[in-house]
């Protein structure tokens, strides 16, 4: 079970293979209960039932990565004849682990996020400790329960349970080589900031923009630009939260969003064809709607949405809204979308590239030319063409630019921040 103490981490030496298998032991545990997991995510967070299960999906594909990297963990012969003194040494190079790992893992995907920071952990042989959400402990439990039943020692990976403002003390604890954090920018520089000597790894947050270059098909494009704006009502962290609309088509585009949006499905989230379900709490809600009320009352136009039950803020489009305000500039993280028109592109990457956040971005264009240079003019982690920013290959490194974090994750990519190079320098006896 959760706990508030820590037992003290075991040294492993589980070999490659060894775990490998555990590893594809625990991704055919998590896809023979892939139901009882995605049913459980959907009554704790209020996730989608549709979404959950894609989940639970993309974990067992995560689990099954981890299990290949396992054992493609290379070392390095260096050439030690570059001097004529060192003609006779041989210099060997191999990746180890640095030590436990703290995973700290926010509400939106309570099991998705921590599979991708303990399966790069498992992959090396390091203990590690997941401190899921408080709103989430019992996903976590649930999937280190599995990591257990999978044959991980029990020890080496134990479930944490902390209010999000005690979690500094267990950044400080000397036990955890290894910090990685998903949640709020200010938490998340925080801890970089007080981890010490530490290796840690941030994913913190955007306020992703989707640019309709004037050749767009933008048409074939709008279904799953709203499902990116308004899956899991706004609550991840790449959602589609402005789209910036060539002016030679503008006032189509968004007579057709709002028409798209108005057919979303919404309310409850075990209902199969619900996208867009209440906010985590009424506090988020409230938030969300101070935000949409300082938008208007300072000239923003209202397209749709702008409306509440409870915790369920109906899927809303605002119009001309000062680029200043925290609903542009700031992480909405709520089902709210931006439209905007503008002229040409650079002025576009120029105001992209003045936000704090730098996660990911997209564009739509048939243009070669206009997909390099988006590429190359916009600061950020990853820039897709004619894909929303919403996606998410498990595979690629991903992570961001400035505000938006440190490090990128990613099996593999994660596997290179948790370790750190170890020579053997040998010079054969005489």
């Amino acid at each position: 079970m959760a706990s508030k103490s820590l037992k003290p981490f075991p040294q492993l030496t589980l070999p490659a293979y060894e775990r490998k298998k555990i590893l594809q032991r625990l991704a055919g545990l998590i896809e023979k209960e892939q139901s009882q997991l995605a049913r459980l995510i959907c009554s704790e967070v209020k996730k989608p039932i549709s979404l959950a299960q894609n989940e639970v999906r993309r974990a067992v594909a995560v689990c099954q990565d981890a299990a290949e990297e396992s054992v493609r963990q290379h070392g390095e012969w260096l050439q030690a004849d570059v001097q004529q003194h060192t003609l006779r040494h041989q210099i060997f190079s191999k990746k180890l682990p640095r030590g436990p790992l703290l995973a700290i893992t926010p509400f939106n995907y309570p099991f998705n996020l921590p599979m991708h920071k303990i399966a790069p952990a498992m992959a090396l042989g390091m203990p590690f400790a997941l401190k899921p959400s408080p709103r989430a402990v019992q996903t976590g439990q649930a999937l280190v329960n599995l990591v257990h039943r999978a044959g991980w020692p029990a020890a080496a990976a134990q479930v944490l349970q902390c209010s999000n403002q005690d979690v500094m003390r267990w950044v400080w604890d000397a036990r955890f080589a290894v910090v990685s954090f998903t949640g709020s920018a200010d938490i998340g520089w925080r801890i970089k900031a007080e981890a010490g000597k530490k290796q840690v790894l941030l994913e913190l947050g955007g306020n992703a923009s989707v640019i309709l270059a004037p050749d767009a098909l933008w048409q074939s494009a709008l279904p799953r630009l709203a499902w990116g704006a308004f899956m899991y009502a706004g609550q991840v962290c790449i959602a589609v939260q402005q789209i910036w609309v060539h002016e030679s088509f503008y006032d189509s585009f968004i007579k057709a969003l709002k028409k798209e949006t108005l057919r979303l499905g919404v309310g409850d989230p075990r209902r199969a064809k619900t996208l867009v379900p209440p906010l985590i709490d009424a506090a988020a809600a409230d938030r969300v709607m101070a935000w949409i009320g300082q938008a208007t009352a300072q000239g923003a136009k209202l397209l749709c949405g702008g409306k509440r039950q409870g915790a369920l803020v109906y899927p809303t489009v605002l119009t001309q809204v000062p680029e200043q305000l925290p609903l542009v500039c700031e992480e909405a993280f709520g089902p709210v979308l931006i439209v905007h028109r503008y002229r040409n592109l650079p002025e576009v990457y120029a105001c992209v590239n003045q936000f704090r956040y730098g996660l990911q971005a997209s564009i739509y264009t048939r243009s070669q030319a206009t997909a390099f240079e988006a590429f190359e003019s916009l600061r950020m982690g990853t820039v897709l063409v004619n894909e929303i920013p919403t996606f998410r290959l498990d595979t690629m490194p991903y992570g961001g630019t400035k505000d938006s974090g440190f490090g990128r994750e990613g099996v593999r990519f994660a596997m290179e921040h948790y370790s750190e190079p170890r020579n053997l320098v040998l010079l054969p006896a005489a």
